[in-house]
């Protein structure tokens, strides 16, 4: 991932592009390309393991999701370039019958 982010900085550099427009888009660019090659992943996954039918639903619905995914915002949030950041700490679960939180 960090080399996707280095090669898209690199890119956006290169056109002329700075500061920290160009960074989030460049971490935007970076997200959508790691996501594409997790994706190819998956579908190849399901074409050996499944069928073509159902290799191709399951990429139509990856690229709907990456698609719909915030991606400028959760770059924002990996570069720490937010107005402020969200502490998030894990809940912790003490019972044998707390299981899973919906």
């Amino acid at each position: 991932m960090g080399n996707l982010l280095i090669e898209h900085a690199i890119q956006a550099a290169s056109e002329g592009r700075s500061g920290t427009d160009a960074a989030v888009e460049a971490g935007a660019a970076a997200l959508s390309s790691w996501a594409a090659r997790r994706a190819r992943q998956v579908e190849e996954h399901y074409c050996r393991e499944g069928s073509l039918r159902r290799a191709l639903d399951v990429r139509t619905r990856i690229e709907e999701g990456i698609g719909s995914a915030p991606l400028e915002g959760l770059a924002r949030e990996l570069l720490r370039l937010g107005s402020r950041s969200v502490p998030r700490t894990a809940l912790r679960q003490t019972g044998l019958d707390d299981g899973v939180r919906l």
